[in-house]
């Protein structure tokens, strides 16, 4: 049994200036403001999305992709997959006020988050910390 994708979610990138940043794919994308908050914006529209969040001055890696969204189709296998492959020892699932609910798991392509709803920050955005340091862990365990 192998996980099915519908499609990728979301990508998260680092940006200097995260007015700038969408600005910019605003003016030369055909592309929509979903979430705007005080550390990230959403914004794409039905086929991508993009959440853009601003980086710390230091760690700053332009374009910087800190995970990336995967739509699940088949969710109730996740947790069994998982295990059964040794694929995240500790997963961090995030259970959202609307229903949805999100895995973040940890590999060699740094974090992905695997989604039951698409979109799911999109209709209960949380404040996501700011990526301080380029080597530190990104995580929400704390913020929820």
């Amino acid at each position: 049994m192998k996980l099915s994708v519908k499609g990728i979610d979301h990508i998260r990138i680092d940006v200097r200036e995260v007015q700038e940043a969408v600005d910019w794919c605003l003016a030369l994308f055909d592309f929509e403001v979903y979430v705007s908050s005080r550390t990230y914006t959403i914004i794409g529209n039905d086929t991508l999305k993009l959440c853009l969040s601003e980086a710390a001055e230091h760690s700053f890696q332009n374009g910087q992709i800190l995970h990336f969204g995967l739509h699940i189709s088949n969710w109730d296998q996740i947790l069994d997959k998982l295990t059964q492959n040794k694929i995240d020892e500790d997963p961090f699932v995030c259970h959202w006020e609307n229903g949805a609910e999100s895995i973040y798991i940890h590999g060699p392509l740094g974090e992905i988050e695997l989604t039951k709803v698409a979109g799911a920050a999109l209709h209960d955005p949380p404040e996501l910390p700011k990526n301080n340091d380029q080597d530190q862990d990104f995580s929400l365990d704390e913020d929820f």
